[in-house]
């Protein structure tokens, strides 16, 4: 099964409020890591979203398009993801991905306050 994207539930709390998603690449565009690949917009900023991993084919819409962003609040690991797709590249299991984030946290809120130099 082709991977998710989607929000942590720390990235919503930063975001706040999101209502609105705009895709600047077309699903079948094939994508490499950390590319531009569209937008999110909630009541706190609006933010560019950028593709995870290198992606060969085509971005998997949802059965059902995320036509109302809302679900991303309340539902970011149910029904508030954003799209799957098909990568060769190794990804991250849940506690690599949690290891990673750990590790950068210190420096992240740092960056939040301004503090990082």
């Amino acid at each position: 099964m082709a991977p998710k994207v989607g929000l942590t539930s720390y990235a919503v709390r930063l975001l706040q409020d999101v209502y609105f998603l705009d895709w600047t690449v077309d699903p079948q565009t094939n994508v490499v890591a950390r590319q531009e690949i569209g937008e999110i917009e909630s009541s706190k900023a609006v933010s560019s979203l950028f593709a995870p991993v290198e992606r060969a084919g085509d971005r998997i819409p949802k059965d059902v398009p995320l036509e109302d962003p809302s679900a991303i609040n309340t539902a970011g690991y149910g029904d508030g993801w954003l799209y799957r797709f098909q990568t060769e590249a190794a990804l991250l299991d849940p506690q690599e991905y949690l290891a990673v984030l750990d590790s950068g946290w210190e420096d992240t809120q740092r960056m939040i306050k301004g503090q990082l130099n």
